[in-house]
């Protein structure tokens, strides 16, 4: 029954329901209130803390852990590829989650540091998007209908890049905001705008103007825009650490394809 009060249990349930909470605000508002981490990072660090003074914990892996968590946030935020609630989220689960709770995981993790098997586990994951993305595409060329019409595609890249990624909505439905990024942009040829490819727009990207553009030239969106669907990343982070207890999902699957 001790397990299941201690500290470090508590300490994963509490980050579960933190993220699980910031996720539904992430895909309610496309915004995560700093709330949330001024709150949470105390109480989480305060469980890390009394699992150190219960000795459970090795005061080196909780600064470990919370440092390594802030640099992988702040790297991922720097390059355009976390907001900054994904990064804070991930020092949170840093400082709450340090270390794996007794018994877990249930599969090998030669690192042990469950904030990147998260991490891991929310990339595994993400792929599942570009997946579905690329197979709907897929589906309607093979039923004669082409999803990237009225685009200039430039070439097998940008045609690859667009099939994993883009999809064609009503511009109503880009504008909302909350669900996709334009995958396509206005440019000047000639004295007259031509659709084309905006492909991978960073997540703190500043698209205003993008879609101000296309207010302006409504009538070349009859038919659709393409757009990027947008699942908040601290969803992903959010299961990663619901399965966080099977452990790191990517080595998992590399020890899997190894012994194949």
């Amino acid at each position: 029954m001790g397990n299941f009060v201690s500290p470090e249990v508590c300490g994963y349930f509490f980050a579960l329901s933190v993220l699980a909470y910031a996720s539904y605000c992430d895909f309610r508002t496309r915004e995560v209130s700093d709330i949330v981490w001024v709150a949470g990072c105390p109480v989480g660090l305060a469980l890390s803390l009394l699992n150190i003074f219960s000795g459970n914990l090795d005061a080196a892996a909780l600064a470990f852990s919370s440092a390594a968590s802030a640099c992988v946030g702040l790297a991922l935020f720097k390059l355009g590829l976390a907001g900054g609630a994904d990064a804070l989220a991930l020092l949170f689960t840093g400082l709450t989650v340090p270390a794996y709770p007794e018994g877990l995981p249930l599969s090998a993790d030669p690192l042990g540091f469950p904030f990147f098997a998260v991490f891991c586990n929310a990339v595994l994951l993400s792929l599942a998007c570009p997946a579905s993305v690329f197979v709907s595409n897929v589906a309607d060329l093979a039923r004669g209908r082409n999803p990237f019409r009225g685009v200039e595609v430039r070439g097998v890249g940008d045609l690859l890049a667009l099939l994993l990624t883009a999809r064609r909505v009503s511009l109503e439905r880009l504008l909302e905001g909350l669900h996709y990024f334009p995958a396509e942009k206005l440019e000047d040829e000639g004295g007259r705008p031509i659709r084309v490819p905006l492909c991978f727009a960073r997540a703190k990207a500043d698209l205003s103007e993008v879609t101000a553009r296309m207010v302006e030239n409504r009538q070349l969106y009859s038919d659709g825009v393409l757009a990027s669907p947008t699942i908040p990343m601290i969803a992903f982070l959010a299961l990663g650490l619901a399965l966080l207890p099977m452990g790191n999902l990517v080595f998992i699957l590399i020890q899997s394809l190894w012994s194949l």
